[in-house]
Formats: structure tokens, C-alpha cells, sequence
């Protein structure tokens, strides 16, 4: 019984935006990743009672740079004043933490060996029976109109999008599956579901998912020999992350003055302006900078930034970098990149056995990446990707054993 709680939450954390998209559900639902973030946060550091101080046990190091960056943003709301709402910069703290602490938070409880041992327990099973059904209604969408797809074609396909609101929300749902797949496969028993997945991904049409899809076919096929020599390797993956990003945002620069864009240039003009700490919290490229009318766009603005009745756009939350460049500068990013860093040392897949080990954690980190580029992935799926990633990383563990 255990088990079927564990694979739910899981497939909830996978499919719940096409819950949203289809059920007129109360409002208090659209805070449910906040709550779980206060949740299992309040719950891990009850855990650390009892001990010595919590924060400067060895296990609880990689979260003190996140918070000298919470610092860091609120010494910038101090100093620059461009957010008037105390309220607006408490939930922008809370967007940036939910992912780097739920992910900690969760393999402090052991909420990720619970929710492993559930995949192994007839989730994987569940993972096929979905990963069949979308990839089949994917192709027949095509030929039928059952309103999975969008209505523009794009180089001949219509883009797919299942049962979600919008092709990116498709893209994360299967890219996350894929990586899952990755964690527990050891002897390739897995191909048919990566080729299904792979074939979701590039009827959804986004460039984001045609780069993981030319990451998933590097790391997989190019990587096993490549590693011998790592620099080239990591430069590989790199530079097709940069190629899928470049390119997107070449589409944004031909556009004159289009929020993209001018999000990214403004993030340039932030970090000089706000040397070395940024702008602080709910200041920037972000949904609570536009709706509470940050004065950053004072002098950073585009005609994108506001719909037609004076509302914030979309546009504001669409962009995922700017948003760090921006608000926390320099000094910020340096400490960001330490933290980042510190993820990473969670898996070392240069130990592992086969050439699988620590491909699902790169291939996920590798999305992430990808997807910074042109959308606030962290803050959107923040508790979602930190749960699945720390999934990953212990199914990883448990295949090594």
C-alpha cells in the first residue's frame, strides 16, 4: 500500500500541470508545491534537533550557499529598493528555495529510497503503460484532431502537447520519464520506451526538447568512449546546450525589442548597474516582478512586458537565467555556481558500473540547463524536478548494489 502512495505522488509530480489544465480545481491547489516545500523542509530540520547545530553539520554544507544567496538578494532589495511588496519578495525566496532545499530536504527523510523502492514495485510498470499510450496518441494526433495538438504547424508536424496546457509541459513530463528509465537500465532493456519517449519529445516541436533529444543520443551512444578523454566530453554536451539556446535566442533578437530579449540584455544592464549583489528579490524576470510593478522596468522595457489591459505578460516569467543574473550579480552567481556545484557531488559517475551509471543525473541536469535558457524552469517545476532528481539519484545507487 506503501508503494502504490509512493508511485501516485510520483506520477503526480510528472502529469499534475494536465490536472490543472483540465479540472477547475480551488485556487488554495495552485500553492500545493509550496506547501510541500514547507512541509518537507519544517520536517527535515526537525530531524536535525536534537543534534548539534543543524546548519553547520557536515550533511546540511550544501545548503549555507543558498543561503548567503537569499542574503545577497535581500541585501540588493535593501540597497536598490525597486520592490515595494514584502510580501511579493517572501514568495520570490520561496520560488528560489524550492528546488535546492526540497531536493535536500528529501534525501535528509529518505523520501527518495521510499519512492525508488515504489518504482521498482510495479512503478516502472505504470511509467511503460503511459509511456505507450502517449506516444500513440502522439503519432495518431497527427492524422486526428482530439485537441492534443496546437493548430500551427511547425516544419509539417503539429505540435503535440497530451493532455497539457501547452508542448513544454510535454516536454518535461517525458524528458523527466526518460531520465527515470535511464536511472534503473542496465543491460539496454529499456530502448523501446527511450525511443517512444525520444519520439514524444520531437512531436512536441519545442527547440528545448530537440536539443535533449540530441544530448540524450550524445550521452548515450558518443559518451561511453568520449569519457576517456572528459574535457571533450563535457564540451560536447556543452555545446549542444549552447547551439539549442543560441539559436532561440537569435529568434528572440530578431524580433525588435521583444521581452525575450530585452530580459536577457537587461539582466547585463542589471548586474553593471547593481554591481556586485544585483537587484534583490522580485525585482526581475519573474511573474511577481511584473504584477507588483518592480521600478527595474523603469528603465528596462519592451512593450512585451504588459498585455493590452496594463497586466503583467507571461513574457516576464518565460526566461530562466536572466532571473539569477539579474537579481543576484555577480557576487551572486559565483556563489550560485558553488551551489551548483555542490548538487552535483551528490552522484559520481565516473564510479559507477556500466556505462549507465550517472547518465539519467546528467541528462537530467543537461534539460535543466537547456531550459534556463528560455523559461524559469526551477521556479515553474522546482519541487517536481528536486523530487525526481533525488529519485534518480538513489534508483542510480540502487543499481549499483
Amino acid at each position: 500500500m506503501a508503494h502504490t502512495g509512493w508511485n501516485v505522488l510520483l506520477i503526480f509530480l510528472l502529469f499534475q500541470g494536465a490536472l490543472s489544465a483540465h479540472f477547475n480545481l480551488p485556487r488554495v491547489y495552485e500553492y500545493w508545491d509550496e506547501a510541500f516545500f514547507l512541509t518537507a523542509s519544517a520536517l527535515s530540520l526537525v530531524k536535525g534537533f536534537g543534534r548539534k547545530i543543524y546548519i553547520i553539520k557536515n550533511k546540511a554544507n550544501p545548503v549555507i550557499p543558498w543561503i548567503l544567496l537569499v542574503g545577497i538578494g535581500l541585501l540588493g532589495n535593501v540597497r536598490f529598493h525597486y520592490s515595494s511588496s514584502y510580501g511579493a519578495v517572501v514568495r520570490d525566496i520561496v520560488g528560489f528555495l524550492k528546488f535546492p532545499i526540497t531536493f535536500y530536504a528529501v534525501r535528509r527523510l529518505g523520501w527518495d529510497g521510499k519512492a525508488a523502492e515504489a518504482l521498482q514495485n510495479k512503478g516502472f510498470l505504470a511509467l511503460k503503460f503511459l509511456t505507450v499510450i502517449i506516444c500513440i496518441l502522439g503519432v495518431l494526433s497527427q492524422f486526428y484532431d482530439w485537441g492534443m495538438t496546437q493548430t500551427v504547424m511547425r516544419y509539417g508536424i503539429l505540435p503535440y502537447r497530451f493532455l497539457f496546457s501547452h508542448p513544454t509541459d510535454l516536454v518535461y513530463a517525458a524528458s523527466a520519464m526518460l531520465c527515470l528509465f535511464c536511472a534503473d537500465e542496465k543491460q539496454g532493456e529499456y530502448w523501446g520506451y527511450h525511443l517512444m519517449l525520444i519520439a514524444t519529445i520531437i512531436l512536441t516541436m519545442r527547440t528545448k526538447g530537440l536539443a535533449f533529444a540530441a544530448v540524450y543520443i550524445f550521452m548515450k551512444y558518443g559518451g561511453a568512449w568520449l569519457k576517456k578523454y572528459k574535457i571533450l566530453y563535457l564540451t560536447g554536451i556543452f555545446l549542444i546546450a549552447f547551439a539549442a539556446g543560441y539559436s532561440k535566442l537569435q529568434v528572440y533578437a530578431s524580433w525588435s525589442s521583444s521581452g525575450r530579449e530585452v530580459l536577457w540584455t537587461g539582466a547585463f544592464t542589471l548586474m553593471r548597474i547593481c554591481f556586485p549583489i544585483g537587484s534583490g528579490f522580485a525585482t526581475y524576470a519573474s511573474h511577481l516582478s511584473g504584477r507588483y510593478r518592480s521600478l527595474v522596468y523603469n528603465f528596462i522595457y519592451s512593450y512585451d512586458f504588459w498585455t493590452s489591459e496594463g497586466g503583467a505578460s507571461s513574457v516576464l516569467g518565460d526566461t530562466g537565467f536572466p532571473y539569477y543574473m539579474g537579481q543576484f550579480g555577480i557576487m551572486g552567481l559565483l556563489i550560485l555556481a558553488k551551489a551548483v556545484l555542490q548538487i552535483f557531488r551528490t552522484w559520481n559517475p565516473e564510479n559507477g558500473e556500466g556505462n549507465y551509471r550517472g547518465l539519467a543525473e546528467n541528462l537530467l541536469s543537461a534539460y535543466i540547463a537547456i531550459s534556463l535558457t528560455t523559461e524559469a524552469l526551477l521556479i515553474t517545476y522546482g519541487v517536481e524536478l528536486a523530487v525526481i532528481l533525488a529519485v534518480i539519484i538513489k534508483t542510480d545507487e540502487m543499481g549499483r548494489t
